[in-house]
């Protein structure tokens, strides 16, 4: 090979070994740069005029059942079967499948503890009840829960 280009080679591949080694020994290090935690990081703030939106309020003592004729109860049948059937049962003795699961057991809604309730606190035993915690408020729409607190009201017709 030829001395004129094997003497530059080498001093380039001596350059570029030199400052590959500076860096790896002299080079920024993680122990140099501020460590930030995840509970340490300051969330964006909404802005001062936003808005909240998809949480409204719920006033079960004010809510308005509907009435209990053929076609309400087939909505809130169908509703109920969305949402309850699986842990109540189809009948909703608290036999279903999934709910067997569970302790404590679903609730026999043909109880006399749970037909006396009054709206409001029937509304808390059925969204916010031990079991339900804190799923069932989360996951059942607003405008579908007067149908199941209808249903479970009206003896499943």
């Amino acid at each position: 090979m030829n001395k004129k280009i094997l003497i530059p080679a080498v001093l380039l591949g001596l350059i570029v070994i030199g400052i590959i080694g500076a860096l790896l020994f002299s080079g920024p290090r993680m122990r140099h740069h501020p460590s930030l935690e995840a509970y340490e990081a300051e969330l964006n703030q909404p802005p001062k005029d936003a808005v909240a939106f998809g949480k409204e309020e719920i006033r079960p003592s004010e809510m308005q059942l509907p009435p209990a004729n053929q076609k309400n109860m087939k909505q809130a049948r169908t509703y109920y079967n969305y949402y309850c059937v699986f842990c109540h049962g189809k009948q909703g003795y608290g036999h279903g499948p999934v709910g067997q699961s569970y302790v404590p057991k679903p609730a026999n809604l043909h109880a006399d503890s749970i037909r006396q309730k009054n709206q409001t606190k029937l509304y808390e035993v059925i969204f916010k009840g031990p079991g339900h915690e804190p799923v069932m408020e989360r996951i059942v729409k607003p405008d579908h829960r007067k149908y199941i607190m209808m249903y479970v009201r009206n003896g499943f017709r």
